[in-house]
């Protein structure tokens, strides 16, 4: 028997950044400051925003989001070769748009790919 879907829920979870240095001695690109609620402090690493269908068996993920914050921002090592390409395009959107941006678009994506199925 399949669970009814009780509500679509949008989460963050921040991914703390335990090394200080990567082996090469250089910085990770995509890590910055964000505000950890769970420990109540700022950590540096990486926050996914994720959204998805919530129901009493669990939680069934939509879409994620590497969110990159302006705080403290880790750079890129070199720039992407092709900035065309569909990693630097999402990278670049990781750094400048908001989280309520993001969540705008993977919503309407959504939507439009619900109507492609039925």
């Amino acid at each position: 028997m399949f669970a009814r879907f009780r509500s679509i829920r949008a989460d963050t979870k921040v991914c703390p950044y335990r090394h200080k240095r990567l082996e090469d001695g250089k910085k990770m690109p995509g890590v910055s400051s964000h505000f950890d609620h769970t420990s109540g402090r700022h950590v540096m690493g990486q926050q996914v925003l994720t959204l998805g269908f919530s129901c009493e068996a669990g939680f069934v993920r939509l879409d994620s989001e590497l969110f990159i914050s302006q705080t403290k921002a880790h750079e890129l090592h070199q720039p992407f070769q092709d900035g065309r390409s569909n990693v630097a395009k999402r990278y670049r959107e990781a750094q400048q748009r908001t989280k309520p941006e993001m969540l705008r678009t993977m919503i309407h994506t959504e939507s439009l790919t619900s109507r492609h199925r039925s």
